[in-house]
């Protein structure tokens, strides 16, 4: 019982940190486009 419930918390934290990278990715993906666009 204690082991499924920590193995689900480690997935949930996965997931969240996935998310978060996500969309940490995504704003300086963002940050490069427009960096790229006054450039030219």
């Amino acid at each position: 019982m204690v082991y499924n419930y920590q193995m689900s918390l480690d997935i949930i934290i996965f997931m969240f940190i996935m998310k978060v990278l996500q969309n940490f990715i995504e704003e300086i993906h963002l940050k490069i486009l427009k960096q790229t666009i006054k450039m030219m």
